[in-house]
């Protein structure tokens, strides 16, 4: 009786071969931006401006009602215009420490699965371990521009910073649209997106033009959803903060 020998796979050490971990690193974006989050909130900056908003929009109803109501009507007026302070004071909170945080984890995992579909299409290999590591790394430029602000408003006394390309804008009153979608432009968000369209060309999943194609149609969605939420918050607040 013959006995074959079987020799072992030799181990491949190339990077195709390699699930580069990245669950890490996402977590240290994730904690870090929450942490930020945190020292914006510790300036008291947010609470302030919600205060103020609401003493605004409690002497707007006290000047509106008075002479046409009773003093008691007038005061529970008020009263509902103080207490929602804490409601939208969770909605700041909710937006600023679980959706932008979480957001980290959605670009990056949909910029991912965008390329591997784009590279699957074109008959390259998908390698979609190496693709998310890639774009989880470049979220750290929006941990970044969150850093950059909080830098500046310590730096300068400022209640808030901008970094988008409202900073080239002059200095005028702009439709609440307008204002929100060139919010969206920000500076540090124009180098992420361009540094994770050029890691999809420079892994040659695929060309140049189809790779800031990719991420401009994610980037363009993105900005719409931020858009379309900041207006309908901020027009909810005004409603109930600043009636007609």
């Amino acid at each position: 009786m013959k006995w074959k020998s079987r020799t072992p796979p030799k181990p491949s050490n190339s990077r195709e071969n390699e699930s580069p971990s990245w669950g890490w690193l996402l977590t240290v974006w994730v904690v870090l931006a929450v942490s930020l989050e945190g020292l914006i909130w510790a300036t008291g900056v947010p609470h302030y401006q919600l205060a103020e908003a609401v003493e605004r929009g409690a002497s707007q109803v006290e000047h509106s009602m008075v002479g046409e109501d009773s003093t008691d009507v007038v005061r529970k007026a008020i009263r509902l215009q103080q207490d929602s302070l804490s409601f939208w004071t969770v909605v700041a909170m909710v937006g600023d420490f679980v959706v932008k945080p979480l957001s980290l984890v959605l670009r990056a995992v949909l910029v991912a699965v965008a390329f591997g579909a784009v590279a699957a299409v074109s008959g390259r290999r998908v390698r979609y371990a190496i693709v998310l590591a890639d774009c989880v790394r470049w979220q750290g430029v929006w941990v970044l521009g969150l850093a950059v602000q909080l830098v500046i408003m310590l730096a300068l006394s400022r209640s808030s910073v901008e970094t988008s390309v409202l900073l080239l804008m002059p200095p005028e009153t702009y439709p609440a649209t307008v204002w929100a979608m060139l919010r969206q432009l920000d500076l540090f968000a124009i180098v992420g997106w361009l540094g994770m369209a050029y890691s999809g060309w420079h892994r040659q999943q695929t060309n140049w033009v189809v790779a800031l194609l990719t991420c401009a149609s994610l980037a363009v969605v993105e900005g719409v959803f931020w858009a379309a939420g900041s207006l309908l918050v901020n027009l909810g607040a005004r409603m109930t903060l600043m009636p007609q």
